[in-house]
């Protein structure tokens, strides 16, 4: 979970142009969610996941944790990035 909060605050920090990052952790009932949003300038989700490896890397270890990635983004709408996983 650290891996994957680090990665997604270094693609924010290093990408979005942002004013703003928020991070939200929440554990609860055996599962985590963690959001990394932030109001940058945005990214076309798919063209992004097929270049560069910060979103590979995301899917790879929230995959590795058997947990579930959602990545909401748009052109000047900046980005959320949410992991749900089950914790042991």
């Amino acid at each position: 979970i650290y891996l994957f909060l680090r990665e997604a605050l270094n693609n924010a920090i290093k990408y979005a142009q942002a004013s703003n990052i928020d991070v939200d952790l929440v554990a609860r009932e055996g599962r985590v969610r963690l959001q990394v949003k932030d109001d940058g300038v945005g990214f076309n989700v798919p063209r992004a996941l097929l270049s560069g490896n910060g979103l590979r890397n995301l899917k790879e270890r929230a995959d590795r944790l058997g947990g579930e990635l959602d990545i909401a983004s748009g052109s000047g709408g900046g980005t959320l990035i949410r992991l749900q996983a089950p914790v042991a």
